[in-house]
This record gives C-alpha cells, sequence and structure tokens, in this order.
C-alpha cells in the first residue's frame, strides 16, 4: 500500500449484474488485497434495492415513472450533492457518468471507459447534454483512468487539457478450465457437426448486428453436412428481431442474462465479434479465459485487446468472416487459435491487473 493513501471511496450508478459493477467490483477487492481500506457508496434510482449491489452506502435518488427525468437529476444534482462530504483519500467513480461530481471535491478519479460512444449519441438530446458537460468537468479531477490506450487517445482529443491519465486494462473474475472447454469444444464439433458462436453484448447499432444476421444466413446452408449457431442476448430491439424474422435465419437463438455467465462460454465453442465501435470490449477477455477461439473486426481498440490472440477481418467482409468460421470447424485448426486465446489471455490476468493498478496507486500519490 502507498504512504499517504488508504481509504478509497468507490462510488458506482449502475445496477448488479451491469459490467460497470462486475469491473468495478474486482477494482474492489484488488484494492483491498494491496491494502487499501474501500467503502462503496451505490447510487440507486430505478428498480428494487435489491437490484443493485449495495456494498456499505445506499445512495437514493429521484424515484419518479420517469426515467430519463430521474437519471438526469441525480447524475446532474442529487447523487453529487449528497456525495459532496466523502471525507476517504480518494474517491474512485466507476463511470464517467458521474464527473459533475468533480465541482464538489478535488480528490475524484474518473475511470472512462468511452467517450466516442457518447460522441455518437450528441443527435439526442440527453446525449449531447451529457457529452458537453463531460467534456466540460472531466479536466477537474484529480485523474482519468482509460480501460485502453484507445479511450485515452479519445480523451486527449476530446478533452481540452485533461488531468493525468493511467491506462489500466480489465480482467476478469470468472473461473473457467480453458483446456477442458478446448476438449469438450472439440467433442461437439466432432460429434455433433455444430459450431456454436456467441455475441454477448447489449444491442445497439454500432454492435453491427445486422451483420451477424446476414453472416448467419449466408452459413445456414451447411456444407459437408456442416452447420453454424449463434447465441445473442436478449433482449433485442425491435429492427433486430424483425430483421431475424425477415431475413428468415433459423439458426439464430437469444439468452437472458444470467448471474452465470460462465455457463454461456461453456456451451459456445467460439466468440464473435463484429462490433464496429468499443472501448474496451471485455467480452474479448472472457473468451480468452475459456480458451475460445475469436473471431473479430480489424479495428485499433479490438487489436490493442485481441492482438496476435484472434482472427481479426475487414468489418462487414462476409466472405471472409465465413471462410475463418468454416476454418475453425475443423479440430486442428480450433486448436490453434484456442491455444492463441490462452497465451493471450494471459496480459489481462487478476495477477497483471493487481501489479497495474497498484502502480496507478503508487503514482496517483506522486501526482
Amino acid at each position: 500500500m502507498t504512504a499517504g493513501l488508504a481509504s478509497i471511496a468507490i462510488v458506482n450508478p449502475y445496477k448488479r449484474r451491469a459490467a460497470t459493477t462486475i469491473d468495478a467490483r474486482i477494482y474492489e477487492s484488488t484494492l483491498k488485497k494491496i491494502g487499501y481500506s474501500t467503502r462503496w457508496y451505490q447510487c440507486v434510482d430505478n428498480g428494487r434495492e435489491s437490484d443493485y449491489f449495495v456494498g456499505d452506502v445506499s445512495v437514493p435518488g429521484l424515484n419518479t415513472p420517469f426515467e430519463k427525468v430521474n437519471l438526469a437529476a441525480n447524475l446532474m444534482f442529487i447523487w453529487p450533492r449528497k456525495l459532496r462530504n466523502l471525507q476517504e483519500d480518494l474517491i474512485l467513480v466507476t463511470d464517467q457518468v458521474l464527473t459533475r461530481l468533480v465541482d464538489y471535491t478535488d480528490n475524484c478519479v474518473i475511470v472512462v471507459h468511452d467517450l466516442r460512444e457518447l460522441a455518437g449519441a450528441r443527435t439526442h438530446v440527453y446525449g449531447m447534454f451529457l457529452f458537453r458537460m463531460l467534456i466540460r468537468k472531466l479536466p477537474k479531477a484529480k485523474a482519468i483512468i482509460a480501460v485502453s490506450e484507445n479511450t485515452k487517445k479519445s480523451i486527449e482529443f476530446l478533452v481540452d487539457r485533461p488531468p493525468p491519465i493511467f491506462v489500466l486494462h480489465h480482467t476478469t473474475d470468472l473461473e473457467a478450465n480453458a483446456s477442458l472447454h478446448v476438449e469438450n469444444s472439440i467433442r461437439r464439433i466432432e460429434n455433433e457437426r455444430i459450431l456454436r458462436a456467441i455475441y454477448p453484448v447489449v444491442d445497439r447499432p454500432y454492435k453491427n448486428i445486422g451483420f451477424l444476421i446476414s453472416l448467419a444466413r449466408e452459413l445456414e446452408r451447411p456444407r459437408d453436412g456442416f452447420g453454424f449457431k449463434f447465441l445473442l442476448r436478449a433482449p433485442l430491439r425491435q429492427v433486430t428481431q424483425l430483421s431475424i424474422e425477415r431475413t428468415g435465419v433459423r439458426f439464430m437463438n437469444t439468452y437472458v442474462e444470467t448471474e452465470d455467465p460462465a455457463k454461456l462460454y461453456n456451451n459456445a465453442d467460439i466468440l464473435v465479434f463484429p462490433s464496429m465501435h468499443e472501448g474496451f470490449g471485455k467480452p474479448l477477455i472472457e473468451a480468452m479465459r475459456f480458451g475460445m477461439p475469436i473471431v473479430a473486426n480489424n479495428l485499433e481498440p479490438i487489436r490493442e485487446v485481441v492482438g496476435d490472440g484472434g482472427i481479426l477481418l475487414p468489418p462487414n467482409d462476409t466472405q471472409a468472416w465465413c471462410k475463418a468460421l468454416r476454418e475453425l470447424s475443423q479440430p486442428e485448426n480450433y486448436r490453434v487459435w484456442a491455444a492463441r486465446a490462452s497465451s493471450r489471455f494471459r496480459a489481462f490476468s487478476a495477477e497483471v491487473f493487481e501489479r497495474n493498478i497498484s502502480s496507478v496507486m503508487d503514482r496517483l500519490t506522486r501526482n
């Protein structure tokens, strides 16, 4: 533990199953492991308190039938004011949406996942308002933790005179036996003659699910008696559901968000990731943890995470994607890319995360 920095408040605005909450709990457990005292402040608005990981302190906000009104009022006014007198040495804000807190305290460290996504949402009044607030307020933070080098570049491009920025890649706390997963997948591939692909993301336009639908349609005609199944996270947007129905894709199923995502990965063979925009791409390292081959778009933020641990292809190139998936249906090719994924995961292991967060805390104290 760094001398002079003993206690950390962790402020989180999301529900229990949100990716930000899951990552923040890893921050919390790792900080405790290296000797810091932490206190979790959970902001609560819509839904029951049981929907949240309340931690140490519940911070209630406005809770009316109008969700967008609640969100705006809570992020801009209610939560920041309720949290303005925190006594911890450092306030770790788990997502940039709570950046308004910097108006009330000078010891905030803001975790920024992605500003480009928010920049793209400026066509909506609320998105534009939040984006402008972030751009104006971020320079007042003590420091920023960016989840990737790509996110750091976005901050430096969009924010005038930002505070110190530290890059801290995510890890995952999912339990997995990569070797067993690989053997089970190969057994399924050989016996059932089906390759199961999962894309575990929230359905948003830039996640490019439309391309996956066209890909599934192209692969629906079995070749040499071999088929493919695709698994998407529910609920889907209406436009996506209509597209699936209109194209008549048969081998595309959905699953409901679960407390145990490990079960989903254990029942899939590969990760497909046709996203057109990412700050980090958490499913990429989750798939690596299970030794799952990855097929993804060849874009800068995805390259940063995947490296040589997956197959990176031109976006929306149906023929290239079909070729890659068919090659992975061959057990010898599957083993090669599974091994590469497992090897790449070492860069994102819990041990590496612990060393990196310890280094960030040391530098924060010096700064």
